[in-house]
């Protein structure tokens, strides 16, 4: 969702616990907790995006330099990558 700068991802229960390696009952507990506190609206095979301050907040630091680094390859291309 960041890269792509959209608010709702077609992605299924199952494909969600495949990506990550867990169970989908562990996938449909914690995708309900956001849902409680209002950070996503989890449907039929799509989330949607409704409090992405919210959902960042509750991310460890390691997203963050993981966001940063993924901002900096694509912005600033192959070129710079090389010097």
């Amino acid at each position: 969702s960041d890269r792509r700068e959209v608010e709702m991802l077609p992605v299924t229960q199952e494909h969600v616990s495949q990506r990550l390696g867990v169970r989908r009952t562990t996938v449909t507990l914690l995708a309900s907790k956001l849902q409680d506190i209002g950070a996503i609206r989890w449907g039929r095979s799509r989330i949607d995006i409704l409090d992405r301050r919210r959902l960042g907040a509750l991310t460890c630091s390691c997203y963050t330099m993981l966001h940063d680094r993924t901002q900096a390859l694509f912005t600033t291309g192959p070129d710079a990558r090389e010097a």
